[in-house]
């Protein structure tokens, strides 16, 4: 077999013709320089001020060329640096590695021994509240509503102090300067002291007369009926009530209606029936308390006729009407004649107690 005389290039001269080759530039080789390029091969640098280096091609690995400048020790070369990922991150055309610190991580270079320092200056405020601190981990915070805001750097401190103001009344927020305005109305007068508001009313306010409530203004209307007057005097806020009251309310009936349509008669209530033209008609109250009375005195020619309710009977001496809205109770057509009718069983019977002139019960 023959011999072999392949040899390594490191074993020729510098300057052998036989294996090495030279290549000038202007630039430094990186280590994508590699496709043209073989072990051995000198790479020569040119500057702009015609000085000159060279670089020798010592090595070829994925897919990466390995320049050694003549003249430098070759040394153990961080070429990559993997994160948590596992990702490679590569090295400069001069084999440099730039490290950065972001989140309250410092960096720092100590070129006399050849190292870095890396610290934690503070465990940075990510959020407040939800909100996101910017990419330096700061967040500002603003005074506002009668919030004040003292920074310490010393301490690396903030003092947040609030005044006692007054947050809402009823539910309503105050300005932005915190402020309200509290008005008096319908007699209530507001009176601002030194931290407190005192409300008093200027006029005691009628709340209801009989079960009756006044106006929203506090007002109520009093009228006077039945010879009843009424007279006010605002120098003294005092009312009169004068006269004397009639024992009965009357209403004078002149349409005589029928059996479908009578007049509604009305507790404690006297009527006149005034016609000529025909009878008139009468209809029972559908509610009454015992010893509720109804007068009626007949002024016209027709007379008059008394109704009933289902339920209810009226009786007189020994008559007695039919139960029901069938009975009634029905007057002679002489002039002038009159009857009192009184409540003797609450809501259902009724008897004349008091009559004159003939009636007669059907």
């Amino acid at each position: 077999m023959g011999k072999n005389n392949k040899k390594n290039p490191l074993q020729y001269p510098a300057n052998s013709q036989e294996f090495q080759r030279r290549f000038i530039f202007n630039r430094r080789p990186t280590e994508d320089d590699l496709q043209e390029y073989r072990i051995g091969d000198m790479w020569i640098v040119k500057d702009e001020e015609e000085t000159y280096s060279a670089f020798v091609l010592i090595g070829k690995s994925n897919r990466r060329a390995r320049w050694q400048q003549m003249g430098e020790t070759v040394t153990d070369i961080i070429r990559t640096i993997s994160g948590s990922a596992g990702t490679k991150v590569r090295a400069d055309d001069e084999a440099n590695l730039s490290l950065q610190g972001t989140g309250g991580i410092t960096v720092t270079e100590n070129v006399n021994n050849h190292s870095l320092v890396i610290g934690n200056i503070s465990a940075p405020i990510e959020t407040i509240n939800n909100v996101q601190a910017n990419e330096s981990a700061n967040l500002t915070i603003k005074e506002g509503n009668n919030v004040t805001i003292t920074e310490n750097p010393v301490g690396n401190s903030l003092e947040i102090t609030a005044d006692d103001s007054v947050k809402t009344i009823n539910t309503i927020d105050p300005t932005p300067e915190g402020n309200f305005t509290v008005q008096g109305q319908n007699g209530i007068s507001v009176t601002a002291g030194t931290n407190s508001i005192t409300l008093e009313p200027t006029l005691q306010r009628i709340a209801t007369i009989n079960n009756t409530a006044p106006s929203a203004q506090y007002n109520m209307v009093l009228s006077g009926t039945m010879g009843i007057t009424i007279s006010e005097n605002p120098a003294t806020n005092t009312i009169t009530v004068s006269g004397q009251a009639q024992e009965f309310p009357w209403t004078e009936i002149t349409v005589p209606g029928d059996a479908q349509n009578p007049t509604q008669m009305q507790t404690n209530n006297g009527y006149i029936t005034n016609s000529d033209l025909g009878i008139v008609n009468l209809l029972l109250p559908t509610t009454s308390a015992i010893a509720d009375r109804i007068k009626i005195s007949n002024k016209g020619s027709s007379g008059f006729i008394i109704r009933q309710n289902a339920g209810q009977q009226i009786h007189f001496l020994t008559q007695s009407a039919t139960p029901g809205n069938a009975g009634s109770i029905q007057s002679s057509t002489t002039r002038y004649i009159g009857i009192t009718l009184r409540c003797i069983t609450a809501n259902t019977e009724w008897i004349i107690d008091d009559g004159r002139g003939p009636v007669t019960a059907s």
